[in-house]
């Protein structure tokens, strides 16, 4: 998968279920894998995982010692994002940041997995950004 987007606003609730591998792209690009913005009661569920490939990424991660430097994409990323819902998926290997949300409100996590190798550089599990509970 290159990079998916799915931005609202919607009318109903959505539910996304994902079962299977989404694999980032080798290269780096990108802001992430998968962008889920201004939606109002999402449920992202299933047994799928978000494969971000990172091996291929974390020796272009030098921000931490240039300030011009390649900015590595997330695996998932939730803009605005209000009264949903995130449970049982997994997400490996990201370049950057695992899950990072940005303005979201009451968002639950439930059963999420992260997984990155130890040596894996600024492969944080989640971000938070001008959040509400």
């Amino acid at each position: 998968v290159s990079q998916s987007n799915l931005r609202g606003p919607c009318k109903n609730p959505i539910e996304l279920q994902v079962d299977g591998t989404l694999q980032a792209p080798i290269h780096p690009k990108g802001d992430g894998l998968v962008i889920l913005e201004y939606i109002d009661q999402l449920t992202l569920s299933g047994t799928g995982v978000f494969d971000g490939q990172g091996i291929a990424g974390w020796e272009k991660n030098d921000c931490h010692k240039r300030k011009i430097c390649t900015k590595l994409p997330m695996n998932l990323k939730f803009n605005f994002i209000t009264n949903s819902i995130v449970k049982d998926i997994t997400s490996l290997d990201s370049k950057n940041f695992h899950i990072n949300l940005l303005g979201c409100k009451n968002v639950t996590f439930q059963h999420v997995t992260i997984t990155a190798p130890e040596n894996s550089p600024n492969t944080d599990g989640i971000g938070t950004q001008s959040i509400t509970s």
